[in-house]
């Protein structure tokens, strides 16, 4: 018998409400061992103004680079930096339901 691929890591994972104006920004996370992150997520409520970023930090404090994450389809990043977060920002007119897995994968 073969047992299943162990999953991976979830770094991060939100099912919230996010006020118009107002952005989700999950915790800081270590990415020692870690060479790429994937990323999925989803909103309701809002039809534009809606976006998400993998930030990345040296210190656990200051962002030293972010890069897009588009909505729908799972996206792989590679990481260059100690740390990493998931941002999703609200910019519309309506309060949105964010979903979202940032995942270790190597």
């Amino acid at each position: 018998m073969t047992l299943p691929a162990p999953r991976e890591d979830i770094l991060d994972q939100v099912d919230q409400v996010v006020a118009p104006g107002n952005s989700y920004t999950g915790s800081w996370v270590s990415t020692a061992g870690v060479a790429k992150v994937a990323v999925r997520w989803s909103s309701s409520g809002g039809l534009t103004g809606i976006s998400a970023t993998i930030e990345e930090s040296v210190d656990a404090s200051n962002v030293v680079g972010s890069q897009a994450v588009a909505n729908g389809d799972v996206s792989l990043f590679p990481l260059g930096a100690s740390f990493v977060r998931l941002k999703l920002d609200n910019n519309s007119g309506a309060n949105t339901t964010f979903r979202a897995t940032l995942r270790a994968v190597g």
